[in-house]
């Protein structure tokens, strides 16, 4: 058996609004003893329900935030990320729900959820 990628995924990831076309992605460090070796980069992989496609941007190590520019209103999306050492990629964290919906009142909205909680 070959050593691979981390052990985890990055855990707490969160999704906030910036903005009403930006959200700021971040999670936490993965734990030493379960890395397998110095992270290098994540991949943020952002999913919209419909149509369903799946997009992928890489930040490279020590940075662990990412903003996503150019949501659309009235958008329903998935973001997961998942941590690579020099061996590659582990698995990929627990997805963190968005839906963007327009207020009259307040602009844009940012209504976030993982499916673990």
């Amino acid at each position: 058996w070959l050593a691979s990628g981390p052990k985890v995924a990055p855990p707490n990831i969160s999704a906030v609004r910036v903005n009403s076309s930006c959200v700021l992605v971040s999670w936490e460090r993965i734990p030493d003893g379960k890395r397998r070796g110095l992270i290098q980069k994540y991949r943020v992989n952002i999913t919209s329900k419909i149509p369903n496609e799946t997009t992928s941007r890489e930040v490279q190590a020590p940075t662990q935030y990412l903003e996503i520019v150019g949501i659309n209103v009235d958008s329903k999306f998935t973001i997961t990320v998942e941590a690579a050492n020099s061996k590659g990629f582990g698995p990929v964290s627990e997805p963190v729900n968005i839906t963007a919906v327009r207020n009259n009142i307040l602009g844009t909205i940012y209504d976030t959820k993982r499916d673990d909680l």
